[in-house]
């Protein structure tokens, strides 16, 4: 890897390039990931993806809801957008709108990958952002301190023991601390592109996850929750000191949020042998 742009003075720190070395021989190397049918494969098995795991505790009942969407449609007048469609109809539409942000989101992806390899060295050629999400994620680069270290972008780890499964995380820093080295350790990021994080509706009804997460509310936040603490654990299982997890929720006018993850690995652990 040649000199990167930003990070310098911390770039060739000897923890970061170990651990750089680790995952991709560990993990990235030894799994096969087919694109079109976003499926992975270890030795010739198919791994369940994270997000299909972390649906396995989710309480949402999509035939329920097009159920209720129907019968309002029948009863309503044309200022309901459902009024009138048959419930092919509907369900295709939510197919169409689902494909559509997802398709969204891996341009957004691709962008922030691209802009990882151009700040870390690894490209000469700068991606230029086409739409406010993407320059929100630049912003977010931008505003990053010298001490928040790049080590990988769109890694693939994955995890054999309990319910195996596979998934690509779309960041992951080193988190330098000059005061105090105690707290040096590894961050994960995942860019996210959805048009909320919470569901008012999940909130005023109290609709919560399955057991054993019954304590969190039905709701992308939640989702995503887990599927970073599914990240860390390949990474803890290496030896690596994962510190946090962090959301970037990147919105339509150009802004960004970091948003706080809490650690859920004990718990989804335990879930994992339950499965």
């Amino acid at each position: 890897m040649s000199q990167p742009r930003r990070w310098t003075k911390y770039f060739d720190h000897p923890d970061i390039q170990s651990a750089r070395e680790l995952i991709q021989k560990e993990y990235s190397d030894k799994l096969e990931f087919v694109e079109s049918t976003h499926k992975y494969f270890l030795d010739g098995v198919e791994l369940e993806c994270v997000s299909n795991v972390v649906k396995k505790w989710s309480s949402t009942d999509e035939e329920a809801m097009l159920n209720n969407v129907l019968r309002k449609a029948q009863r309503s007048g044309p200022e309901y957008k459902y009024y009138g469609m048959t419930r092919e109809e509907i369900k295709a539409q939510w197919e169409e709108t689902s494909k559509k942000a997802c398709d969204f989101g891996t341009e957004c992806h691709a962008f922030g990958e691209s802009l990882f390899y151009y700040l870390s060295g690894q490209t000469d050629e700068k991606p230029v952002p086409k739409n406010a999400h993407e320059e929100a994620i630049e912003k977010f680069w931008n505003d990053l301190p010298e001490c928040y270290v790049p080590v990988l972008a769109e890694t693939r780890v994955f995890n054999k023991e309990g319910f195996p499964y596979a998934g690509t995380f779309d960041l992951l820093f080193y988190y330098v601390n000059e005061v105090d080295p105690s707290k040096n350790g590894f961050i994960i990021f995942d860019y996210k592109t959805n048009g909320s994080l919470r569901s008012e509706a999940s909130r005023n009804w109290n609709n919560y996850m399955f057991s054993p997460f019954d304590d969190l509310i039905e709701e992308n936040l939640s989702h995503y929750t887990l599927q970073l603490g599914l990240y860390q654990i390949p990474l803890e299982k290496l030896g690596l000191k994962v510190v946090a997890r962090r959301l970037i929720w990147v919105k339509p006018d150009g802004t960004y949020e970091k948003v706080i993850v809490p650690d859920e690995t004990k718990r989804l652990s335990r879930a994992l042998n339950s499965l």
